[in-house]
């Protein structure tokens, strides 16, 4: 009986397993499978092929990055891991771009959802604010906030500021408030710390 090589169109008997194998192994039948292969890799896709590829890639690089950043893993870490990623995960791994591209081209658009989410989970709600300033690593001022409602508190807003006194903190809760649709006598609770302009911020 004999058996047909696709590759090579070779009839070869197949009675014997050491038959096939040494034809598999032999230079031509590589050679002709290796070209195979690159005019197969290189023939004209259609479009919608194309298409369906780019939104599985963007899908896997969006639900990558979401896994990242939830795990709070600095975005430089993923330059560190993607030979890895190349290596053995070559379909879905060789798709993660570096993380200068992450950050500038897949980043905001995660952003974007997580804000929607907080949107959703607070907007219009009873809310008690935690408001406090504290300092980051170049010595700036950051004014963070908070909102906590039922069992869930979380950072809704991070501001840079160059002046921290009462008036400056006054307009961020205003404006945070006009953006989440919360009234002025909604917030059940002002929580901060005992400094002086905090204090005279809640009073006026």
């Amino acid at each position: 009986m004999a058996y047909s090589v696709s590759f090579c169109s070779c009839s070869i008997n197949y009675d014997n397993l050491s038959y096939i194998t040494s034809h598999l192994n032999s230079k031509k039948h590589i050679k002709i499978k290796n070209t195979y292969k690159k005019w197969n890799s290189e023939r004209q896709q259609g479009i919608q092929t194309i298409i369906r590829a780019a939104e599985s890639k963007k899908a896997v690089i969006n639900e990558f990055l979401k896994a990242w950043v939830n795990a709070n893993i600095p975005l430089e870490k993923v330059d560190k891991l993607r030979p890895f990623l190349t290596t053995y995960c070559r379909e879905d791994g060789s798709a993660i771009p570096a993380a200068d591209t992450l950050r500038r081209k897949y980043l905001p658009n995660i952003f974007e959802e997580h804000l929607q989410a907080l949107n959703t989970e607070f907007k219009e709600k009873s809310v008690a604010i935690i408001i406090d300033e504290t300092t980051d690593s170049r010595t700036y001022s950051v004014v963070n906030t908070l909102f906590s409602y039922r069992n869930s508190t979380k950072l809704v807003s991070v501001n840079y500021l160059q002046t921290i006194n009462n008036t400056t903190i006054g307009q961020i809760v205003i404006q945070i408030l006009a953006e989440w649709s919360i009234s002025f006598s909604v917030p059940l609770l002002f929580l901060s710390d005992s400094a002086a302009y905090m204090k005279k911020c809640y009073r006026e």
